[in-house]
């Protein structure tokens, strides 16, 4: 019996897990902790990037490059504080150059009208932070300005009233304002902390002197830092994006400068300081690699606090960088060269070829040449030869004998000619055009000569 009872609680277990895990309203579900996303990537104003996507490429030597970030439509609460960070760019975490707090020294006339202020601001985080008021140290500042004409009263304020959306923590103490006169003696006009008699520090400062102000006046402080004995420190714990707080003396109890004097004001201070609407981050250029991009949630302290977002960044290499590239380029270098090669080699052999084949032409028609002048030239002498035996039979005839003495004459003549211009054509040196026509004059004007004839070459 206590066995079936058992098996039945342990089946009830079962069924209860089971229609948890099956049958659980998505009302009902948990709600996720990580606010935050990646709203856009942009590269010259063209957007690369999807909600959702798991990477993005930038594509090759990218310019421009924006990345927008923020919380979530939905976010149930406001960020403190946004930061990011490039691994492969960044060094350091990136909390927005918007937001600034810091000491402002302002100059009231009789009438309790500003005359003019001067601003000492700050950002970032203090030299040293170690996101704790407890570790950090404090960095001491001296500035010494003139008090402007027509001042008659001095206001210290410390305020987070750069941007609005300026969040974190600012703690002065230390305070020093000291007026110097030509010629004359130094005078505080404010410190903070006062030292009692004893020397004593006061930890609570009067609230008629030191007053809160600002639109969220809560968020300005009264902390106590350092060993003991501690030190008091007027702190703006800022952490509200669309408000602001101060501390400031009172202007009824405001000291008294004269304008012309030399004032000196001297503090310590310890801060860290972000921007909760830091929503964008640009860069001009990414060298080719792979990066990460990170958005994370900082507290007042600068610690991480909350979700963070994260996403792989592509930027490729151009591909006239790449190996394959080159090894391509290479290739068709090679290639190119080789073809040249080949190509000039083919043409040398062409021209060899066109040069033999010239040369055999010339030698086929030197041949022709040789046999014409075996054939004209034995004519011609046989002809002489048979006039001359003629010429000798009529040795009984004058007339007729002086006949075939101008013949064989005659026929020697066109002899030599005939030799001449054989042995002038199967000469190389004559194969131009110049010698031609020198060849042509010297014909044309022995031809002239003989019958007559007057001529002029040109």
């Amino acid at each position: 019996m206590a066995t079936s009872r058992k098996f039945v609680n342990v089946c009830a277990v079962w069924g209860v897990t089971l229609g948890v895990l099956f049958f659980w309203p998505e009302s009902m579900a948990a709600t996720p902790t990580n606010l935050l996303e990646l709203r856009s990537v942009t590269v010259k104003n063209h957007s690369l990037y999807r909600p959702g996507d798991k990477k993005v490429d930038l594509g090759a030597e990218p310019e421009n490059v924006v990345f927008n970030f923020g919380f979530i439509t939905n976010a149930s609460r406001s960020p403190v504080r946004l930061s990011c960070k490039l691994d492969g760019v960044d060094q350091d975490w990136n909390m927005g150059g918007g937001g600034e707090m810091g000491l402002v020294v302002r100059f009231y006339n009789q009438a309790d009208d500003i005359m003019s202020h001067v601003r000492f601001t700050v950002h970032d985080e203090s030299p040293g932070w170690q996101h704790s008021i407890e570790k950090s140290p404090f960095t001491h500042r001296r500035e010494i300005l003139m008090v402007p004409p027509g001042a008659a009263k001095l206001m210290i304020v410390l305020s987070s009233a750069g941007p609005q959306s300026a969040e974190g923590i600012y703690l002065l103490t230390g305070l020093s304002v000291m007026e110097s006169r030509l010629g004359g003696e130094n005078k505080t006009l404010i410190a903070f902390p006062e030292r009692q008699p004893g020397g004593t520090l006061q930890t609570n400062p009067p609230l008629e002197f030191w007053q809160r102000d600002g639109t969220s006046p809560t968020m300005a402080r009264m902390l106590e830092v350092g060993p003991a004995p501690r030190v008091p420190a007027l702190a703006i714990c800022d952490d509200d994006p669309i408000g602001h707080a101060e501390w400031h003396n009172a202007i009824n109890l405001s000291p008294v400068v004269t304008p012309g004097d030399q004032l000196v004001v001297e503090w310590n201070e310890m801060y860290s300081i972000g921007d909760s609407a830091m929503h964008y981050v640009p860069y001009g250029s990414l060298a080719p690699g792979k990066y990460t991009f990170r958005v994370a949630e900082m507290d007042l302290y600068g610690n991480f606090i909350g979700g963070s977002f994260t996403l792989p960044v592509l930027v490729p290499v151009p591909f006239w960088r790449t190996i394959w590239f080159w090894s391509l380029m290479g290739t068709c270098g090679l290639v190119f060269m080789v073809g040249t090669w080949r190509y000039a080699v083919w043409m040398g052999v062409r021209r060899e070829i066109h040069e033999l084949a010239k040369q055999r032409l010339l030698e086929q028609e030197r041949l022709r040449i040789a046999r014409d002048i075996h054939d004209d030239l034995g004519a011609r002498a046989t002809q002489i030869s048979l006039v001359s035996t003629m010429a000798l039979n009529r040795t009984g005839d004058p007339l007729k004998m002086h006949e075939e003495l101008t013949r064989i004459a005659q026929l020697s003549r066109e002899l030599v000619t005939s030799l001449y211009e054989t042995l002038w054509a199967v000469n190389p040196e004559n194969d131009h055009l110049n010698a031609l026509g020198n060849f042509l004059f010297q014909i044309v004007n022995e031809s002239c000569e003989r019958s007559s004839c007057r001529c002029r070459s040109h």
